[in-house]
């Protein structure tokens, strides 16, 4: 099997040609001339026959290499139109963009999120993917993927787009039904609606000024889905620790109530992650520049 040819070395044959001097080539590649000497004796050595006529004036082709000469032109014509091309797709607000995103985000905030990206950017087609699973984008189709907690993959680039904060929620219809917790050793007493993830990560700590305690919950429903949980929250199952951000509408409207507010749960990170920084298509920035603010914004106006 023959040695594949290096394509650089077409790309400096090229340049040669065209600047007719080594020297020149060099001067306007910024390349070496020992080094484009050495590319293109191996060049030579590869096709089987001299390309190059060197005078001592002037620098010209063999038969061979004007023949040669000609498909380097039209391999360069292509490189620099994908490069166009690929320039082109990076900067447009169009195209399809393919995301992940993990079932305990909540998609009742997170859909009206998407939402107005879409209404924002409607040239963009938006391939939303929602699971409960690790995503590698060595391996899959996605352009980003959204972590909550702790990273699982640093070796790829990586955003922090916010910190979400987490308070423990009860309809009204619960709380008259069973009374309202004043203390976390009153949980005990109480039902309480779980996540899976809540319960691997044993986020039931709870912080205030002066203390740090682990609240004992009685897990009446463990589910896979805070969406899940917060509807279950809402028809008066039990209480259930939920982000801030997704619970804003139903404190407006008198669906829940945010017990022990003088205690805090532990932040939730929510990162983005992506291939590469280098190259990343405009599509690609816009959606996480937005996805940012909309959360920070959420975020700041339950402070305010």
């Amino acid at each position: 099997m023959s040695e594949k040819i290096d394509l650089n070395s077409l790309r400096l044959f090229f340049e040669v040609i065209n600047a007719q001097s080594i020297t020149r080539a060099s001067k306007e590649t910024g390349v070496p001339k020992s080094t484009i000497s050495r590319k293109l004796s191996a060049l030579e050595k590869q096709v089987g026959t001299a390309l190059l006529k060197k005078g001592s004036r002037k620098l010209g082709t063999t038969e061979a290499g004007s023949q040669f000469y000609e498909h380097c032109r039209r391999i360069v014509d292509e490189a620099e139109l994908a490069q166009a091309a690929s320039t082109q797709v990076q900067n447009q607000l169009r195209g399809i963009l393919r995301i992940s995103i993990p079932v305990d985000f909540g998609m009742s905030w997170i859909g009206r999120a998407l939402s107005e990206f879409m209404l924002a950017y409607p040239d963009i087609v938006l391939e939303v993917d929602v699971n409960s699973r690790i995503i590698d984008l060595r391996e899959e189709a996605y352009d980003l993927t959204i972590q909550l907690g702790p990273l699982q993959d640093t070796d790829l680039t990586y955003r922090r787009l916010t910190t979400l904060t987490r308070g423990v929620y009860a309809s009204p219809e619960y709380l008259q039904r069973r009374g309202i917790p004043y203390a976390v050793d009153d949980l005990h007493k109480h039902d309480c609606i779980v996540t899976a993830q809540q319960k691997h990560d044993g986020i039931w700590t709870l912080r205030n000024s002066a203390s740090h305690r682990f609240a004992t919950i009685h897990g009446k429903v463990v589910v896979n889905n805070i969406s899940i949980a917060r509807e279950m929250a809402i028809a008066g199952v039990g209480m259930c620790m939920l982000p801030n951000v997704m619970c804003t509408n139903d404190l407006k409207a008198g669906r829940l109530h945010r017990v022990l507010e003088d205690w805090r749960s532990p932040s939730m990170h929510v990162t983005a992650m992506v291939l590469s920084r280098r190259g990343m298509p405009k599509k690609i920035r816009t959606f996480l520049d937005f996805f940012s603010e909309k959360l920070n914004v959420d975020e700041s106006l339950l402070s305010a």
